[in-house]
């Protein structure tokens, strides 16, 4: 299962493009004049409001806070853009505006009243705190009392905030002295020893997983080492009969302790954010002039934490799924024909290309509820178009990649050729495949740049031998030889079962004035064919030598011109 599994390597390249990507992209837009004048982003931006309010039909509406601590919920008819006056956002701040001023400027608790009155024919809540006159803090209006479940009239109302307003006030400035203040700074000293502690404790259990697991890495590599298949143009495909039940057993033992290990590491990650969020929040939360900050370190973070457990877990859910689905697959091809090691072939090259398609789906919904938390939806559909749009290149290679898996025309572990490269292909993406040659260098093509594939290994191989003899030999007697080392070889044990059927010799092929040449057809288990095409190349020299058969030596004729004038010879 080892193989069914996505690498950290894998996974962080997938990362460090998709970061790449994403930040040439934001250059492009932001340096471009033409994506300039095709988009508006300051109009979306306006368009993606600063105030959580939510829409009910053609009305919006939103809370009023103070200090973090929600009040009581004002509404505003749907308005556009352009049109700032009467909209929710205007209405929230100004109300906002008007408190934190009151807050600012001082005022006696003794004093302190908040009435309702009416003032050009609307009703309007006032604060009366010692000075020349009462202040307007907020006109309510026909929507804020449909909105309130509680009260039927608009006066009703505007009385029930008033007395909610006076509340919120007094809370307000009770918290902002002095003998409120100092106790809390004691009480917060104490959640920062709490908070330290605990990330201290994290940190050291994630330490000890990590010591584990390498432990347990050392202790096993040598093993693995015997079990991992040989590497070369010509590898093993991955078969039960090359492995023992131990190696079987020490490779689903790794896979096992790897997946808990990036399970347990992610989970103290988790806490490790969880901890530092909340001793932050719960430190910040004791005081009024930073509640608000506390009530966002509660909400906001931990929604992007809920965001990302969501989508490991969904990407986790899938690849359970897909490994679950695959190994049934296989169960059944087992059972049935005699394709099992193609079909292995298969799905250790299918399985990890649906994983990272799978991390990049629900990469991209992750990053779309979060635009969406932050009321920026229309920026982060517009990106995306954008991103569609400009790496038309790479949606190609995609496509493409897609064409070749669907279709089988190769595989990993396969021998290809492609143009003039030939070589094992040792991994393959959706937009790339990365071939191993004899010299050991290893080439990536991207998948939209050929348009012909060779495959040596699909289902068998053929070994197609043209075996020169000298044009005086005794044609009848070097075809003998020929064929008889070929059965040799078909019925010797040791290279029996790779060969699929009994060579065939075609006879005389053709012909010159030196030498005769003979054709030899032997067809064999893929990846095969090359030991096979090295073993019968030794035994015929050995035969032809035996026999008397001579090779034909190719002569070279070479001529040289006088460059000498005649005269002077």
């Amino acid at each position: 299962m080892v193989r069914f599994l996505i690498s950290l390597a894998h996974l962080q390249k997938i990362r460090t493009f998709g970061v790449l990507m994403v930040g040439s992209l934001l250059i492009a837009l932001w340096a471009s004049p033409a994506f300039g004048q095709l988009i508006d982003f300051k109009a979306l931006l306006e368009e993606s409001s600063s105030v959580d309010a939510r829409r009910i039909g053609n009305l919006e509406v939103a809370e009023v806070y103070l200090d973090g601590r929600s009040l009581f919920s004002i509404g505003a008819p749907v308005v556009n853009v352009a049109e700032e006056t009467g909209s929710i956002e205007w209405r929230i701040e100004e109300v906002h505006f008007k408190l934190n001023r009151l807050l600012t400027a001082g005022f006696d608790p003794n004093t302190l009243e908040t009435t309702v009155a009416t003032m050009n024919k609307q009703t309007v809540i006032l604060v009366d705190h010692g000075a020349i006159e009462p202040r307007s803090l907020l006109t309510v209006t026909d929507l804020d009392a449909a909105i309130d479940r509680e009260t039927d009239t608009v006066k009703a109302a505007a009385e029930r905030r008033a007395s909610i307003l006076k509340s919120a006030l007094l809370r307000a400035h009770h918290e902002r002295q002095p003998d409120y203040i100092y106790p809390q700074l004691r009480n917060s000293f104490f959640i920062l020893l709490m908070t330290v502690g605990v990330l201290w404790g994290l940190k050291r259990l994630q330490t000890y997983r990590h010591n584990r697991y390498k432990c347990l890495e050392a202790e096993l590599a040598p093993d693995i080492a015997v079990a991992q298949p040989p590497p070369g143009l010509n590898p093993e495909p991955l078969s039960g009969e090359a492995y023992s039940q131990t190696q079987a057993y020490v490779l689903r033992r790794l896979s096992r302790y790897k997946m808990t290990n990036r399970t347990v590491r992610f989970i103290l990650a988790v806490l490790q954010t969880m901890v530092l969020f909340g001793g932050t929040a719960l430190i910040l939360g004791r005081f009024a002039q930073t509640k608000s900050t506390a009530n966002w370190l509660l909400t906001f973070p931990w929604s992007l934490v809920l965001i990302v457990i969501g989508v490991m877990a969904i990407k986790g859910i899938f690849d359970w799924i897909m490994v679950l689905g695959f190994n049934r697959w296989l169960t059944m091809v087992e059972e049935g024909d005699g394709l099992r090691d193609r079909t292995k072939l298969r799905i250790q090259t299918i399985l990890p290309i649906l994983q990272e398609t799978t991390f990049f789906i629900a990469w991209v919904l992750g990053a779309l509820i979060f635009f969406e938390m932050i009321n920026a939806l229309p920026i982060a559909l517009v990106l995306l178009a954008i991103f569609a749009f400009g790496f038309q290149t790479l949606f190609k290679d995609w496509l493409r990649g897609f064409l070749i898996l669907s279709e089988d025309h190769y595989a990993q572990g396969d021998v290809i050729k492609i143009g003039a490269i030939a070589g094992t292909v040792e991994y393959m993406s959706l937009r790339v495949t990365q071939l191993r040659t004899l010299d050991g260098e290893l080439v990536s093509i991207d998948h939209g740049s050929f348009a012909q594939i060779i495959n040596f290994t699909r289902e068998w191989s053929q070994l197609n031998l043209g075996i020169e003899v000298d044009f005086q030999t005794d044609i009848d007697q070097a075809i003998s030889v020929v064929k008889t080392v070929a059965e040799e070889i078909y019925y010797d044990p040791a290279w029996a079962s790779f060969m699929i059927e009994k060579p065939s010799v075609l006879g005389c092929d053709s012909f010159n004035a030196n030498k005769v040449t003979i054709r030899l057809l032997i067809k064999t288990r893929p990846w095969k064919k090359w030991d096979i095409g090295r073993e019968y190349r030794r035994r015929l020299k050995v035969a032809f030598d035996k026999a008397g058969i001579i090779v034909p030596i190719h002569h070279h004729i070479v001529q040289f011109e006088s460059t000498i004038p005649h005269e002077i010879q």
